[in-house]
């Protein structure tokens, strides 16, 4: 179990190195690039974001408006009044969203007092947008440095693209209901009153209701296999039914949630085996009641995310039992008891979620 969990965490922490390295919406792309531009440029030098090349006008012009006030409230560059740029695009027909030469660049830094200009292009480049900017020496034409980032395709950069809808693949995490299935392991500590340190297989389904995009509610099928002592002394299966409240945030293709509710737990026969004797458990009562708090990280693969799940749950009510007691194989008589500790404990698991019926 230690083996597994170190693994788990290594897959975790190696994921979020990466994150930066994926597809982000346009508002994390342009703050992005304002940041390293601002690391990479001289400061208190004048600038002008002059051209974002791209079929739609309104996304070139949110482009540079974003990156302009970005740079505005940085207080790193004095920054080019917006007003001279266009009334140079009057006067010299230049195009925020068309392609404009470094010389032509140089030019309109020039006449506007930029000692450096930026500019760039965002295109499509496979299911994702590309935001390519570049600084220009105003003065010697020199290109300062460079910033690439790739853009998923979400509601606001559909909308600024002019209405096109993002590819059926793209927006996996606006959909109105998501299904999953994972399985791993846990445990369960002394300090919960069991006779032994427990540890589980579980595997378990899901559907969620998105509620919205970041909030759903999420229902659970989950059977877990127990089992106590070193010679597993005790073991036995169990049915929960959690019912979740969950947030989901999705930046770029990573999600993390966290979640929280109650859950029933239905627990079938236990079975104790040492020596020479044996009992038979036999649940007596209705299902326990509990609660259930965790998280989850995941990264998309295709059409859906590959999801690390941790959480913890404990049984608020003990269940009853009809004891059947055995020795040598014989039959010695029946009493009754109840679990000798709160029902409980931390489980691990790696699952796959896919949405259905995207929300329009």
């Amino acid at each position: 179990m230690k083996k597994v969990f170190t693994f788990c965490c290594f897959l975790l922490l190696l994921a979020i190195a990466g994150i930066y390295a994926q597809a982000v919406d346009i508002d994390t792309g342009i703050r992005r690039s304002a940041e390293f531009f601002e690391q990479q440029l001289q400061r208190d030098i004048s600038i002008a974001v002059l051209s974002v090349s791209s079929d739609s006008l309104t996304l070139s012009g949110y482009i540079i408006d974003e990156l302009s006030a970005h740079f505005v409230n940085g207080r790193f560059f004095t920054v080019v009044d917006r007003r001279n740029l266009e009334i140079l695009q009057h006067e010299i027909n230049f195009h925020l969203s068309g392609e404009v030469s470094d010389e032509t660049a140089q030019a309109i830094g020039q006449r506007v007092g930029a000692e450096t200009v930026i500019l760039g292009s965002i295109v499509p480049l496979g299911n994702v947008y590309r935001l390519d900017l570049r600084a220009l020496s105003v003065a010697t034409g020199v290109i300062q440095s460079v910033h690439r980032q790739d853009i998923e395709i979400d509601r606001r950069l559909a909308a600024l693209i002019g209405g096109q809808r993002a590819p059926v693949s793209e927006p996996w995490h606006h959909n109105r209901f998501t299904l999953g299935l994972r399985a791993g392991g846990g445990y369960a500590p002394l300090i919960l009153g069991a006779l032994y340190t427990l540890t589980n297989f579980h595997a378990a389904a899901s559907i969620t209701g998105q509620i919205t995009e970041w909030f759903g509610i999420q229902a659970e099928l989950m059977w877990s296999y127990y089992m106590e002592g070193e010679n597993n002394d005790w073991n036995e299966n169990r049915f929960l039914i959690p019912l979740l409240a969950r947030l989901t945030f999705t930046p770029g293709n990573f999600s993390y949630g966290f979640f929280g509710g109650l859950y029933l737990s239905f627990p079938g026969t236990k079975r104790y085996i040492r020596d020479n004797i044996r009992q038979e458990w036999i649940p007596r009562s209705g299902p326990a009641v509990g609660v259930m708090l965790g998280g989850n990280f995941g990264y998309r693969i295709g059409p859906g995310v590959l999801l690390f799940d941790l959480r913890g749950h404990l049984d608020v009510t003990r269940a009853e039992y009809d004891v059947r007691h055995f020795s040598n194989g014989h039959f010695l008589g029946t009493s009754t008891g109840e679990d000798g500790g709160w029902r409980g404990g931390f489980n691990f698991s790696i699952g796959y979620e896919i949405g259905l019926f995207g929300r329009r």
